[in-house]
């Protein structure tokens, strides 16, 4: 199989057949799907079993962690699986436009210097079912460009190297958020990033999220390029990019509920 994709699911069975269905409808049908579920307690698994007898054990292989271990480490398994050219992510709950795997592929076949290629994608919120259509940087000059800036892929939108992915390690298991976005910075020295400019992914979001764990997504990204800023020997210009989430950390939780609420 030229494509291993690679998928986690926790408590995952209303939103598992949505995912699973778009990837069975992929036109690109060279792939293979390597799923951990992560210690549900739901029907998660027996949605899961029902799947693996539609692709075949061959084409689905089905992992399942007797305790939720979480995202990291259970990606983790999962890319130790991986047979493919190419890896692909996507979260249980999100889903692919048909021609998203042929696109990403055909690309990375006629461009051998790139490593890690995404797409723009649609958010949809869970809360309200609202869209937002979010185009990402697509020339690897404009991401080297705003790199520290923001996460310059959506992971359920990227298609990488898997040699280029195992080779830098995989996933940092002492990493509970952004883990895809410290990966990405291990991996830019070595290659080259892209963007397709058109929406082949929706991502379900959860408008809800605490103000908790929107601090701990922040702190954690912080964290993050500010080690690879440094690592990199990067221009002081690039720590400016770590006021304004720091802002955020530092504004009380009373204000950030209004703005919520009113805003």
């Amino acid at each position: 199989m030229t494509v291993s994709i690679l998928i986690s699911a926790h408590n995952e069975e209303e939103n598992i057949d949505r995912c699973l269905e778009s990837i069975r409808n992929q036109i690109y049908q060279e792939f293979e799907i390597i799923c951990v579920n992560d210690g549900s307690s739901d029907h998660t698994l027996a949605k899961l079993e029902k799947w693996q007898q539609i692709f075949s054990s061959e084409r689905f292989v089905l992992i399942s962690n007797t305790q939720n271990a979480g995202l990291t480490k259970s990606l983790n398994i999962a890319l130790e699986k991986a047979s493919g050219k190419y890896v692909a992510r996507i979260d249980a709950d999100d889903c692919w436009e048909k021609g998203k795997l042929e696109k990403q592929v055909n690309f990375m076949e006629n461009n051998p210097e790139y490593g890690i290629i995404g797409c723009n994608h649609i958010n949809v919120y869970r809360n309200n079912e609202s869209k937002k259509y979010i185009k990402l940087p697509e020339t690897h000059e404009i991401i080297a460009e705003k790199l520290f800036r923001r996460n310059p892929f959506a992971h359920s939108c990227i298609l990488a190297r898997t040699d280029l992915i195992k080779e830098a390690g995989g996933y940092d298991e002492k990493i509970k958020y952004g883990q895809d976005y410290e990966l990405w910075l291990r991996c830019f020295p070595k290659t080259k990033f892209h963007n397709l400019q058109e929406f082949l992914c929706s991502r379900s979001v959860d408008g809800g999220i605490s103000v908790k764990k929107q601090n701990a997504q922040m702190w954690q990204s912080i964290k993050t390029r500010f080690k690879y800023i440094k690592k990199y020997k990067y221009s002081w210009k690039n720590y400016l990019y770590l006021i304004e989430p720091l802002m955020v950390i530092l504004t009380p939780n009373f204000i950030k509920n209004l703005k919520r609420k009113y805003l």
